[in-house]
C-alpha cells in the first residue's frame, strides 16, 4: 500500500510541474505578466509609396490580429513627421503583434487608399497578411519598426 501511495504522489508531482512549465511558457494567446517594459519604434511608408504618417493608429494585440475576433490590448497614435512617426508602449512579458493602420478616409474600414501595415510585414502565397508575434521578455525594451503600404 505505501508503494502505491508513492506512485501516485510521484505522478501527481510531475503532473504539477509540467502543468506549471506549460503555463509558463510563452505563447500566443498567453496573458502578458511580469514587470513591464517598453515597445517602441516608428511608422515609415514602403519605398515608392505616397502618404503622410502622422496619426497612424498603432495597435497591440494579443492573439493573431488577423484572425476572427482578435484580442487588442493598446493602441497608440504615431507622431512625428509624414515620412516618420514614432510609438511607443509599456507592455508587459509575453507575446504580441503589431499593426500599424491610418485610416484615411475615415469610414473605420481596411480599405483602398489607407495605409498599413504589420510587424515583420508578412503575406502568404495568395497575397493576405501572415501574422507573426514578437516576443517580450521581462523589463526588456524593445524596438520595432513598421513599413506601411497604400492599400490597393
Amino acid at each position: 500500500m505505501l508503494e502505491g501511495n508513492r506512485t501516485t504522489r510521484s505522478l501527481g508531482v510531475s503532473l504539477a510541474v509540467g502543468l506549471a512549465l506549460v503555463l509558463g511558457s510563452c505563447k500566443e494567446g498567453k496573458n502578458p505578466t511580469g514587470p513591464g517594459g517598453t515597445l517602441s519604434g516608428t511608422i515609415t511608408l514602403a519605398a515608392g509609396q505616397v502618404g503622410d504618417v502622422r496619426a497612424t493608429s498603432v495597435t497591440v494585440y494579443l492573439t493573431d490580429p488577423f484572425a476572427a475576433n482578435p484580442i487588442a490590448l493598446q493602441t497608440d497614435t504615431a507622431s512625428g513627421t509624414p515620412d516618420t512617426a514614432r510609438y511607443s508602449f509599456s507592455i508587459a512579458h509575453g507575446d504580441f503583434y503589431v499593426v500599424a493602420w491610418k485610416d484615411v478616409n475615415l469610414d473605420h474600414i481596411v480599405d483602398s487608399g489607407d495605409l498599413y501595415g504589420w510587424y515583420a510585414d508578412s503575406v502568404d502565397a495568395g497575397g493576405h497578411p501572415v501574422a507573426a508575434y514578437l516576443h517580450v521578455v521581462h523589463g526588456q525594451s524593445i524596438v520595432e519598426n513598421v513599413t506601411v503600404s497604400v492599400k490597393p
